[in-house]
């Protein structure tokens, strides 16, 4: 599949890939989310800003319209991953990755550019002959369970009153391997 991360004749037109998860992912767990991504070998614009957002909405939501009649939107959701690197490599495909933490039973899968074009950056390709996108190839995304993965549950309470030294933090590792150790800041005592 393919989408468009830019379009120079339309300001903030993007395409979209949206899948539904075979099963909700488990909240609290951590999951490794990845795709390979090569760049469309006709084009003149290459971005940044390749993202994959998880979702349990079934529609992407708060987008803005873009031309008139609007041909695509840019979706002002905030996605887990973000991919900041310009793609401009059209003969390999590299694998780009991360790890994330399920805050919700996600069961959606969004991948494109979740940006608008001022917080996009273009890069010019002089050897495409196809000049108003940027688009991109995406093959191979998967989401795997990362098992007995390493995460910390916090838990505060605000001082009494602004400036008083009664509010507390609370951190508990959860899985990984103990003894523990820490790093407080901005003092650096562990």
């Amino acid at each position: 599949s393919g989408i468009i991360t830019y379009y120079a004749l339309c300001p903030n037109t993007r395409e979209y890939l949206r899948v539904p998860l075979t099963s909700p992912l488990i909240i609290g767990q951590v999951y490794t989310v990845s795709m390979y991504v090569s760049f469309g070998d006709e084009c003149q614009r290459a971005s940044n800003n390749i993202g994959m957002l998880l979702s349990t909405n079934g529609a992407l939501t708060d987008a803005v319209a873009s031309c008139t009649p609007a041909n695509g939107v840019v979706s002002l959701a905030t996605p887990q991953v973000d991919f900041t690197t310009v793609f401009t490599d059209f003969t390999n495909w590299p694998l780009v990755s991360s790890n994330i933490l399920a805050a919700s039973a996600f069961t959606f899968l969004y991948i494109g550019n979740f940006f608008d074009d001022a917080n996009t950056n273009i890069l010019n390709n002089p050897s495409g002959t196809f000049d108003v996108e940027a688009y991109y190839y995406i093959d191979d995304v998967s989401i795997t369970l990362v098992p007995n993965a390493f995460t910390v549950s916090i838990a505060n309470t605000a001082p009494a009153c602004n400036g008083q030294c009664t509010g507390t933090a609370t951190a508990n590792p959860v899985n990984g391997t103990s003894p523990y150790t820490y790093l407080w800041s901005p003092s650096g005592g562990t």
